[in-house]
């Protein structure tokens, strides 16, 4: 068991080596940061927006709707700040600055650090999520290698958009939903969902085009007959439903509140504007 288990560490350290190879041939191109302008939208909209959420205060900027990416952005950016990598994270300084437009190169540059690492754990999740599909460390490497190269990944170290941010989530949560399948005992199946069903939230919150998720998951319990849920008694499947029922009445506040933002707002606008 030790031994597999070296060998697939292996085999996800070489994916791994790779993606981070593609990421150092990317940035090292000369002059790379100093075009820091090359797609001012949506770079300067996130970074601005990431700064201002930091100092709490309201972005204007909504799209598809962002939400997450805006503050992971905003939190990177705090991070940054406390190793060197910049001088202040601060909306306020930055408005203050006398040459804003060369000050937000130093934001979007770091922004771009920050794509790099969705990218590496996009790579990385896609490596353990065909291992767990096909129970071979190859075919992880060989989905991981296809998704380092494949352009709708790679086009993304070139700009902060919410695309990937998104597709790192819903892989994440169809991950879990196929792990909770697979599970043995209802604790842990019931562990997973939740953590598969968080990530989808997170992923409709970073872009709508992870609705389908919302089809599919469900889906993924029908692929396999013998699971935790089947196994259960009668009344334990009661039970089980009653919980559910009430932690998602529990959280019915927050996802009104949401979607009233989320629907009303995103897509009246973007229908409005067509």
């Amino acid at each position: 068991m030790k031994k597999d288990k070296a060998i697939g560490n292996y085999w996800m350290l070489a994916a791994m080596v790779l993606a981070v190879a593609v990421v150092t041939f990317v940035f090292s191109r000369p002059g790379y940061f100093s075009c820091f302008w090359r797609n001012e939208d949506p770079d300067f909209c996130y970074s601005v927006a990431a700064l201002r959420f930091l100092d709490g205060i309201p972005s204007g900027f909504v799209e598809h709707p962002g939400y997450s990416l805006t503050q992971l952005l905003g939190w990177f950016y705090k991070a940054a700040e406390q190793v060197g990598i910049l001088s202040e994270a601060s909306f306020l300084s930055f408005a203050a600055d006398p040459d804003p437009l060369l000050r937000i190169g130093e934001y979007v540059s770091t922004g771009w650090l920050f794509s790099s690492l969705v990218y590496l754990l996009i790579v990385w999740m896609v490596f353990h999520f065909a291992r767990l599909l096909t129970g071979s460390n190859a075919m992880g490497f060989v989905a991981a290698t296809l998704a380092l190269f494949s352009w709708s990944n790679v086009q993304f170290l070139l700009t902060l958009r919410p695309e990937a941010l998104s597709a790192l989530f819903a892989i994440g949560s169809l991950f879990f939903m196929f792990k909770a399948v697979h599970a043995e005992r209802f604790r842990i199946f019931a562990t997973y969902c939740v953590v598969s069903s968080t990530l989808a939230f997170f992923s409709l919150l970073a872009k709508l085009n992870a609705l389908p998720l919302l089809f599919f998951l469900p889906l993924v319990s029908l692929l396999k007959l013998d699971t935790p849920m089947d196994r259960l008694s009668s009344r334990s499947t009661k039970i089980a439903l009653v919980h559910a029922f009430a932690v998602n009445l529990l959280m019915a506040p927050l996802t009104i509140e949401v979607m009233k933002t989320w629907v009303f707002v995103t897509i009246g606008e973007y229908m409005l504007s067509k």
